[in-house]
């Protein structure tokens, strides 16, 4: 269920330090505590950049949870596909 609440703590998981934003250094993170395995770093950047819509190079808040509302069919390193 997607309620603000959910997504809010979904973020802060990818979002550790507190800066606001889902970074690919975070995301590596992530994925190598999560899976116990490296993933290539040109990976989590082809998919920041299909999430990232101000083309900053990180993903804030609001392109997470769109992303969230409106996609479940997307290259999904949330799950690890």
């Amino acid at each position: 269920m997607l309620t603000e609440q959910n997504l809010k703590f979904a973020f802060k998981m990818f979002d550790k330090d507190g800066t606001g934003y889902i970074t690919t250094n975070s995301i590596k993170r992530h994925y190598e505590e999560f899976y116990g395995e490296s993933v290539d770093d040109r990976d989590i950047q082809q998919q920041v950049k299909f999430i990232d819509q101000d083309c900053d190079g990180k993903i804030s808040y609001d392109e997470f949870a769109t992303l969230m509302r409106r996609n479940s069919s997307f290259p999904n390193f949330f799950d690890g596909d």
